[in-house]
């Protein structure tokens, strides 16, 4: 089995929009594509994906978190407060590129690899929490918050992982 770019964007056309799984979005019914193959920073993200994970599992949640986090934005910044007086780079932000991390790099396999880094700190610290939830450190910075979201990734992740394994076959 071998991860490839093709592939992870392939599964990117899948992922619905993160929004159909609350309520109160009435203009985003349940199981909205998300499009987020078509992401400003979508093939640079397979890519980084494709070159360093080869567990199915770990590239699958790595497009998921990346599609949820910045709609597949390579340099999306997120947390930003200050003025508003045009577009997000004259304020102070806090969480820079795909997978919305806490430095801001110059490139996506950088910013992987600090999501990788994050991932693998949440999945030790809520390790005594349900598998659903061993995100929850990852998604709020704490293992206490964001179990709703983290059970929405990790259930979108199992519905589309044999989808998934099959493209990379």
């Amino acid at each position: 089995m071998s991860i490839t770019a093709a592939a992870v964007l392939a599964i990117m056309t899948k992922i619905p929009a993160e929004c159909s799984f609350y309520r109160g979005f009435e203009a985003c019914p349940k199981n909205t594509p998300g499009h987020y193959e078509r992401g400003a920073g979508a093939k640079d993200i397979a890519t980084a994906i494709a070159a360093r994970l080869q567990d199915p599992w770990d590239a699958l949640e790595a497009a998921i978190y990346a599609s949820y986090e910045s709609s597949a934005t390579k340099q999306a910044r997120g947390d930003c407060h200050g003025e508003r007086t045009g577009d997000k780079t004259d304020r102070k932000c806090r969480s820079f590129g795909p997978w919305q991390t806490g430095i801001e790099r110059a490139t996506t396999a950088e910013y992987l690899e600090d999501w990788i880094a994050l991932r693998d700190d949440s999945r030790e610290a809520c390790a005594s929490l349900p598998p659903e939830f061993h995100n929850a450190k990852l998604a709020s910075g704490s293992c206490g918050r964001g179990h709703f979201k983290v059970a929405i990734r990790d259930a979108v992740a199992r519905r589309f992982l044999p989808e998934f394994m099959k493209l990379c076959n």
